[in-house]
């Protein structure tokens, strides 16, 4: 297999269908929500007291060192749950920028270990 010719990789139905139902948005305070389970956005790490994701160099949406955002989570089954998130931590790399993320004001804690533990499972 040549990977050099491998261009525009794309996720096959079988692989996007088990996504399905399954939300991690960063919500901002002006735009629509930024999904950080579809490229270009992607998650790197989610945990109960934050998480973190990485964007292309080219993203327009640039979030600012202890500035905050709302992350909505959700799986099959459950109320989406709405999370304050802090900017604890901002790297950039070769082309794209890593952000870390930290929980701020969970108001349901035992719904937000139960979504994040089945989050972590797909």
């Amino acid at each position: 297999l040549l990977l050099g010719f491998i261009d525009n990789w794309t996720e096959s139905a079988s692989e996007s269908s088990g996504k399905a139902g399954y939300v991690v948005e960063l919500v901002p305070a002006n735009g629509p929500a930024i999904s950080l389970l579809e490229a270009p956005v992607r998650l790197v790490e989610l945990v109960i007291d934050g998480l973190s994701f990485t964007v292309p160099d080219d993203f327009k949406l640039i979030f600012v060192e202890s500035g905050t955002v709302t992350v909505r989570i959700e799986v099959p089954g459950s109320e989406s749950l709405n999370i304050h998130a802090r900017v604890g931590a901002l790297s950039a790399g070769e082309g794209y920028r890593l952000y870390g993320l930290e929980f701020e004001k969970v108001e349901d804690p035992d719904a937000h270990r139960k979504v994040v533990d089945q989050l972590g499972r797909i």
